[in-house]
């Protein structure tokens, strides 16, 4: 009907601002980014230098946020979809590696047996997104000390963290927009409901569990792919 042609063409003109607006903040957030920067290493004032990183802290905020809607945006867009399928565990290598030179944090890989050969039928791009945003939501909401561990078996992928528990209808409602659990570490709110939205589009699914399936605590996010969308390598 022309009211569901109108109200499409309305979602898809949101979505499309939001792509469009996260991509013109990003070039003049690095330059501010930058000039903070500068400002901070020629700066002796103590003063100066606490406010200095109050305003680098939160351009590093806002960056975060302009990336998670432009990923938001593609998501929405249905980029996940392909016809190729991708190999899983050398994107998820290459995104455990940098995560690591980036944060410190220890990481585990286990993969069990098969799991060389998982290919699922997503946008490398997108499966890059999905593995992204688990392993830095994992890193990001527990202890500093505390490891995160990857399991890969099947045609599933599951990210474990040491987070205190979450209650089972705060756990739910985080693969809503803008919706996360009681915490002070900084994030989008949009991390979950970017894999969710990528795995929706491709028949899979995105379980979240707390506590994690065989202990007291933590949290853990498995992603579940269509059976046919795995395959062995040609």
């Amino acid at each position: 009907s022309s009211l569901m042609l109108r109200l499409k063409s309305a979602l898809e003109g949101e979505r499309q601002f939001a792509a469009n607006s996260a991509h013109e903040l990003r070039t003049p957030i690095a330059a501010a980014l930058a000039q903070t920067q500068r400002l901070l290493e020629t700066t002796r004032d103590e003063a100066a230098l606490a406010n200095g990183r109050k305003v680098e802290a939160t351009l590093r905020r806002i960056a975060r946020l302009a990336e998670k809607l432009m990923q938001l945006a593609r998501a929405d867009a249905g980029m996940a979809v392909t016809g190729e399928p991708t190999a899983v565990l050398p994107v998820l290598r290459l995104i455990i590696a940098d995560t690591i030179a980036r944060s410190g944090r220890v990481i585990e890989l286990h993969a069990k047996p098969g799991a060389e050969s998982l290919k699922v039928a997503v946008n490398i791009d997108a499966l890059g997104i999905v593995l992204r945003n688990l392993v830095d939501n994992a890193i990001s909401h527990s202890p500093a000390e505390s490891k995160v561990e990857i399991e890969v078996s099947g045609a599933m992928i599951t990210v474990r963290n040491e987070s205190p528990v979450i209650p089972a209808d705060a756990v739910e409602r985080l693969r809503a927009r803008f919706e996360r659990g009681a915490t002070t570490a900084p994030g989008s709110r949009l991390g979950l409901a970017i894999v969710d939205t990528i795995l929706r589009q491709v028949g899979g699914e995105l379980r979240l569990n707390s506590p994690a399936d065989g202990v007291t605590g933590g949290f853990e996010a498995t992603l579940i792919f269509p059976t046919s969308h795995s395959a062995e390598p040609k």
